[in-house]
C-alpha cells in the first residue's frame, strides 16, 4: 500500500517520521507551503505546481493523507480542502479518484460549516480521522483502501459526477467578472487549433489561469474534448488583411490577446497591430495598481485615438467591457459601445469589430447593426462547452470580420474627402454621402445599383453645372464662359441599340488628322458627351477611365433605369472608379479654387 502524506509540519510527529508501517509505505512530502502567504489564485498556482512535482513520474498512490489546513497561522483557512480539490480536479495526475483521509481533531461536521468547500468532506472516498500514530493511521487506511477497491469503473464515474455537482467551485473574489475565464480559455483554444510547430506559437503565460481551481473545475465539468481533428484545424494566416492596420482596445490584452493577435495579424498575415495599454492608473509615469474610472478611461482612449497612426487605422478591435463600471451597467451603456460611438463620430466609415467575452453581445445585435460595425466575434467561454467545430467557426467569424473591415476601410477616405470638398458639392453632397452609406452595408446585391445611379447622377449634375459643352466643338467654364479646350475633331462615340433603346457603349480619343473609324460618330449634344468632354479635356483623364464612365452610364440606362438583371461589376469596381476619377476631379477643383 503506497500512501502520500502531505503536511506543513502540522501532523503528528510519529506519523511524519514513519517510513513504513506493516504493508503501508509512507511517502512524506517536504513541508507544503509557499514562500509567503499569497492571494487565493497565487495559492492555487503554488498548489498546482507543487502537486505536479509530487505526482509527476511517480507510481500511483493508494491513498492521500493530509490536514484540514496547511496554514501555521490560521487553521480556519482550510487550505487542505483546497489542495484536495486540486487532486480531485486534475485528471492529468491520475489521482482524481484516490481515497483521501483528513487528519485532525475537528469533526467533518464542524469543518463543513466553516469552509466554503466543506461539502467535499461529505463526498465518496473522502474520510476523516483523529489518529496520531502510524498504527492508528494504518487501521483507517486499510478500511478506506478496501472500500476504494470495491468500486467498479461505473461506480467511480457515478460518484465522481455526483462530486462535481455537489462541490461547485466559485471564481475567486478578485477575479473580476464572470467572463474573465473566457480570455485565457479562448487564447488557449486558438493556439491549440492552429497546431503551430514547435517554437512557432507565441509565448503566452497562462500558468496562473491554468493552475486555478476554478479553471480546473470548468475543464472537468465541461468534459474537455480531445485535440482538434485535421478538419477543424485552422491556418493562423488571415487572408485579405496584408498591409492593413488594426487597433486593439481590450482591457484583457495582457492575458494573451496582444501577443496572440500580434502573431496572427503581423507575423502570419502581413498587417500591423497597435494596442491601447492605458487601462491602469499612472502618476508621474509610475504605474498604479488601480483601474481608471470610466470617464478617465474614455479621456485616455480619446487621446489615443487622436494619434495620426491610430486615427488612420483600417480597423478597431474593441472589447465591450473595458472597466469595472461595466459589470452591472445596462448593455447599451457599456464603455466599449461608447468607444464605438466616438469612433463613428470621428469618421462614420471607421471599421469596428466587436471582440468580447460578454454574454450581452447576443442582446446587442440590433445595436451593432444600427452602429454599422463590421462584425463581432465572441471569445469562447469554457462554460459554453463548445465543440472543436464550434471553436473553429468562432475564429472563422473573427477572420471574416477583419477581412470585411479591411475591404471597407478605404471608405474612411471617402467620408473625409466628402467633408473636405463640401463647399464644391452643394445639394449633391447627399448623393455622395449615400454612396458611402450604401457601400458600408456591404450587401452589393441590394445596394450596388443605387450606388451606381447616385454616382452617375452626381457626375452629370456636377459637370453640367460647372462646364458648357457646346455644339461648336468648344468647352467653356460656367458661369464666366471662359474657353477651356476644343474637342470637336478629337472625340467620338460608338452606339448600340438594344430593346429599342440606343446607348453609347464606347468612347475613343482621336489625334489631329485621324479619320473617323467605321461605326463611330462624332460627339453630339448628349448627357454622356457633357460628362466625357470635361473629364478628358479639363481634367486629363485617360481614355480607359472615360470608357469606364461610359459603361457606368450604359448600366444606368439598361440595367437600372430601363431594364433588369444584375450588374456585371462589383462594389470594388465602383470604388476603383471613385479613386481614379471622382475624387481626383474634386481635389483638382478644390485646389484650384483655393489658389
Amino acid at each position: 500500500m503506497r500512501v502520500l502524506i502531505l503536511h506543513n509540519d502540522n501532523l503528528p510527529r510519529a506519523i511524519l517520521a514513519a517510513g513504513r508501517c506493516a504493508e503501508a509505505e509512507f511517502t512524506v512530502s517536504s513541508p507544503f507551503r509557499p514562500e509567503s502567504e499569497n492571494a487565493v489564485e497565487n495559492y492555487d498556482s503554488f498548489a498546482d505546481a507543487r502537486l505536479a512535482e509530487i505526482f509527476g513520474g511517480q507510481e500511483p498512490f493508494d491513498a492521500v493523507v493530509l490536514p484540514y489546513s496547511f496554514s501555521l497561522y490560521n487553521c480556519l483557512e482550510y487550505t487542505g480542502l483546497r489542495v484536495a480539490m486540486h487532486i480531485r480536479l486534475t485528471p492529468a495526475w491520475g489521482h482524481e479518484h484516490v481515497p483521501m483521509l483528513f487528519l485532525g481533531p475537528d469533526s467533518k461536521e464542524e469543518v463543513g460549516k466553516l469552509s466554503d468547500m466543506g461539502a467535499l468532506l461529505f463526498t465518496t472516498n473522502v474520510h476523516t480521522s483523529d489518529a496520531v500514530t502510524p498504527e492508528g493511521l494504518l487501521v483507517e487506511l486499510r478500511r478506506i483502501v478496501a472500500i476504494d477497491r470495491s468500486f467498479s469503473e461505473d461506480d467511480r464515474r457515478e460518484w465522481y459526477a455526483r462530486f462535481l455537482d455537489k462541490v461547485p467551485v466559485e471564481p475567486p473574489a478578485n477575479y473580476d467578472t464572470p467572463h474573465s475565464a473566457s480570455n485565457e480559455w479562448a487564447v488557449m483554444r486558438w493556439i491549440e487549433m492552429f497546431n503551430w510547430s514547435s517554437g512557432k506559437a507565441p509565448e503566452v503565460d497562462n500558468s496562473v489561469f491554468m493552475g486555478m481551481l476554478y479553471f480546473k473545475s470548468l475543464m472537468v465539468s465541461s468534459g474537455r474534448r480531445t485535440s482538434f481533428r485535421r478538419k477543424n484545424r485552422k491556418s493562423p494566416c488571415i487572408a485579405g488583411i496584408r498591409d492593413k492596420t488594426f487597433v486593439l482596445i481590450d482591457d484583457c490584452a495582457d492575458r494573451g490577446w496582444e501577443r496572440l493577435l500580434r502573431e496572427l495579424i503581423e507575423a502570419e498575415s502581413g498587417g500591423v497591430l497597435h494596442c491601447f495599454n492605458g487601462f491602469d492608473c499612472a502618476e508621474d509615469d509610475v504605474p498604479d495598481t488601480g483601474e481608471l474610472e470610466r470617464e478617465e478611461l474614455l479621456a485616455e482612449i480619446d487621446d489615443f485615438l487622436r494619434r495620426p497612426e491610430i486615427a488612420a487605422a483600417d480597423c478597431y478591435i474593441v472589447d465591450l467591457n473595458l472597466c469595472q463600471a461595466d459589470t452591472d451597467c445596462p448593455p447599451e451603456n457599456l464603455t466599449g459601445l461608447e468607444v464605438v460611438r466616438r469612433l463613428r463620430a470621428m469618421n462614420r466609415a471607421n471599421q469596428v469589430v466587436i471582440f468580447t467575452a460578454s454574454d450581452q453581445v447576443w442582446n446587442l445585435k440590433d445595436v451593432f447593426s444600427v452602429m454599422g460595425v463590421a462584425g463581432y466575434a465572441v471569445k469562447e467561454d469554457p462554460e459554453d462547452n463548445l465543440s472543436r467545430s464550434e471553436s473553429y467557426r468562432l475564429f472563422c467569424e473573427f477572420g471574416d470580420a477583419l477581412r470585411k473591415a479591411a475591404k471597407l476601410s478605404s471608405l474612411k477616405r471617402y467620408a473625409d474627402y466628402i467633408d473636405a470638398y463640401e463647399p464644391l458639392l452643394g445639394d449633391d453632397a447627399d448623393l455622395l454621402d449615400d454612396i458611402v452609406d450604401l457601400l458600408l452595408v456591404d450587401r452589393p446585391e441590394f445596394t450596388l445599383k443605387a450606388a451606381v445611379l447616385n454616382l452617375v447622377i452626381f457626375l452629370e449634375n456636377y459637370l453640367k453645372g460647372r462646364y458648357n459643352v457646346c455644339d461648336d466643338g468648344n468647352l467653356y467654364s460656367r458661369p464666366e464662359g471662359r474657353f477651356i479646350a476644343r474637342f470637336e475633331d478629337r472625340i467620338c462615340f460608338r452606339r448600340e441599340t438594344d430593346g429599342g433603346h440606343s446607348n453609347v457603349v464606347d468612347v475613343k480619343f482621336l489625334r489631329k488628322g485621324d479619320g473617323l473609324p467605321s461605326g463611330w460618330a462624332k460627339a453630339k449634344d448628349s448627357s454622356i458627351r457633357d460628362m466625357i468632354v470635361p473629364l478628358c479635356f479639363r481634367y486629363g483623364f485617360s481614355e480607359a477611365d472615360c470608357r469606364s464612365v461610359v459603361l457606368l452610364k450604359k448600366l444606368r440606362n439598361t440595367r437600372i433605369a430601363h431594364g433588369g438583371g444584375g450588374l456585371p461589376m462589383k462594389a470594388e469596381d465602383l470604388m476603383s472608379l471613385c479613386d481614379r476619377v471622382l475624387f481626383p476631379m474634386l481635389k483638382k477643383d478644390y485646389e484650384d479654387e483655393a489658389k
